[in-house]
């Protein structure tokens, strides 16, 4: 039987409370829980410091921020696969790293070079904490979207929960929308004249296909892809341009395809 947070609210408070890492904390987590109680919008900042890695995590619990954990941490959602365990590689790229639960396990090895890419103001506000609190300095973050160009954007929030989007021109909610910095993989790797990146994990709430489209020079140097599809339509356009690419589907889960890039691997193998 998998592990699961999902719990019933008082158990989730019980939980927060449990975890609350200092007394401050714990207040935090009695008056989030008095709001709920209240029926009073709780939008509060909780922080918990998490087992059995001893991780800070800053996140706000009405916007689901910790359900990836659940996959992440505790029922072995990439380990079950050990060539993509991201702690196992030395560069890694976390596309949609919303408050950095996947970049922190990437990084728990405190060797592998982590690019973290979030273009959401708020949600990168605790990316960052959480990146500083638990001392990562190998993590970089990004405040920006991943798409086909690099450009600006714009970026609408989903209220009450983790996830947002970026919006095709012409319909933009001005009420809930944001203007980000859009950048291509293949940008980063020039940046930084990066020569091989091991895993990327692309998660961009069904942007994965224009990001892919912007790492022409970056799908080349890449070992293995994470990809999260949204829909049928999505899955096979990604995973024909990932084909035409040399990449091969080696693994799959409800909603995501794991790649391995045959050509990259036999490479490595040869130097």
């Amino acid at each position: 039987m998998e592990k699961t947070l999902r719990l019933p609210d008082r158990f989730k408070t019980l939980w927060y409370f449990s975890k609350a890492p200092s007394l401050h904390d714990k207040l935090s987590v009695i008056g989030f829980f008095l709001k709920r109680l209240f029926n009073v919008r709780a939008d509060d900042e909780l922080k918990a410091k998490i087992d059995p890695n001893n991780l800070i995590i800053n996140f706000v619990p009405s916007q689901g921020e910790l359900r990836p954990y659940n996959d992440i941490f505790l029922n072995a959602g990439f380990d079950r696969y050990p060539d993509f365990a991201p702690e196992n590689c030395g560069v890694v790229f976390d596309c949609g790293a919303n408050i950095g639960l996947f970049t922190l396990r990437a990084a728990l090895n405190r060797k592998t070079e982590v690019f973290s890419f979030e273009p959401n103001p708020a949600v990168f506000k605790r990316l960052l904490k959480n990146i500083d609190e638990n001392m990562l300095d190998k993590v970089r973050p990004l405040q920006a979207a991943v798409g086909s160009a690099c450009k600006k954007a714009v970026f609408t929030s989903a209220a009450s929960s983790p996830t947002g989007k970026i919006q095709a021109e012409g319909s933009v909610d001005k009420d809930s929308s944001v203007s980000v910095e859009m950048l291509t993989l293949d940008s980063i790797v020039d940046r930084f004249a990066l020569s091989s990146i091991d895993l990327i994990k692309l998660d961009v709430e069904g942007n994965e296909y224009e990001a892919l489209l912007g790492a022409e020079r970056a799908l080349k140097i890449t070992g293995r892809i994470v990809l999260e599809y949204h829909g049928k339509e999505l899955r096979q356009k990604c995973g024909a341009l990932l084909k035409s690419k040399g990449f091969e589907m080696v693994h799959e889960i409800p909603g995501y395809q794991f790649y391995l890039n045959r050509d990259h691997t036999q490479s490595i193998k040869r130097d």
